[in-house]
């Protein structure tokens, strides 16, 4: 064996020990990137539980269930003389909204937060949805058709997500909508 083909050896040996390090590493890399997502949704779940809390989600929900079909048909009414509800209702709509922004950005999963919120979601889709009831009115009252979309998606895709289908999630970049525009 002559010296070069003992020095080509050598490095080609040195090479295979490098590119077997390397993916080694890169393996390691991937499994602490893993371990650190899994450790934001973690500590991302737990602080949904305490802002659920913070703000008496199950007592507002039983507000919601209680809605009679006629109650919102007339928002500016229905704010007018019930104000308290309307406030316990958007503090439900704003947290189902900012769950389902969680979700569609990859923070928590559909199948952790559909498993505890699953019969809320769908009792805001019943009473809070639809032509005539209380987003529709206050869409209106706050006169922006955008108020609440991923709320909304959130409800109108429920079985989607439990399937695990993709979810056309309202545009993220913001467009003033025609009815916006002065």
């Amino acid at each position: 064996m002559s010296f070069k083909e003992i020095l080509d050896t050598i490095l080609a040996v040195g090479t295979l020990l490098a590119a077997w390090f390397a993916a080694r590493s890169a393996r390691e890399a991937t499994s602490a990137i893993k371990l650190q997502r899994e450790a934001i949704r973690a500590e991302t779940f737990i602080s949904l539980l305490t802002y659920e809390r913070d703000i008496h989600f199950s007592q507002n929900m039983d507000v919601i269930r209680a809605l009679s079909p006629e109650e919102c048909k007339n928002y500016k009414l229905f704010r007018k003389k019930q104000s308290e509800k309307d406030e316990q209702i958007r503090q439900v709509v704003d947290f189902l909204n900012h769950l389902a922004h969680l979700i569609r950005h990859g923070y928590v999963t559909p199948r952790h937060i559909l498993a505890l919120y699953t019969s809320s979601i769908m009792a805001c889709r019943t009473g809070l949805l639809g032509k005539g009831n209380w987003l529709d009115g206050f869409r209106v009252y706050a006169n922006s058709p955008a108020y609440y979309l991923n709320f909304e998606y959130l409800c109108n895709n429920l079985e989607n997500l439990w399937l695990g289908k993709e979810v056309a999630w309202p545009n993220p970049q913001f467009q003033a909508l025609d009815e916006m525009r002065p």
